[in-house]
């Protein structure tokens, strides 16, 4: 097997992490998650996409687990990460026109299933 020194530099570089948030917004939404996204992504990217992320955000957010009847993989976070819109009626905090982003996913193969986490 060859070996890639662009990932061998990776893995060997220290630890790193990007967060973006505002003061006093635990303060105002007591129940505010952290949102935590494991990449290979550098520096750069990682702030970019934690910025793109609160940006999106917006003042308040909810969270839901949806449960998908296909896998989804990687590819298809080519362009982002995939976005949604939610149709839960009888589920109120779910805004029908908002548009909710996929921050995390476990995909059941065996099931043909994916677990999306959205936010929005």
């Amino acid at each position: 097997m060859a070996s890639n020194p662009d990932r061998a530099m990776l893995v060997t570089q220290p630890y790193r992490y990007a967060m973006r948030k505002v003061d006093g917004t635990l303060a105002l939404y007591p129940n505010s998650k952290v949102i935590e996204i494991n990449t290979a992504l550098d520096e750069e990217g990682g702030e970019a996409l934690a910025q793109e992320i609160f940006d999106q955000s917006g003042e308040s957010a909810r969270t839901f687990r949806v449960t998908i009847s296909e896998a989804i993989n990687r590819d298809d976070f080519i362009d982002g990460p995939p976005r949604f819109m939610l149709n839960f009626p009888e589920h109120p905090a779910a805004d029908p026109t908002k548009i909710y982003t996929v921050i995390d996913m476990k995909v059941r193969d065996l099931a043909n299933r994916t677990v999306l986490m959205v936010r929005g």
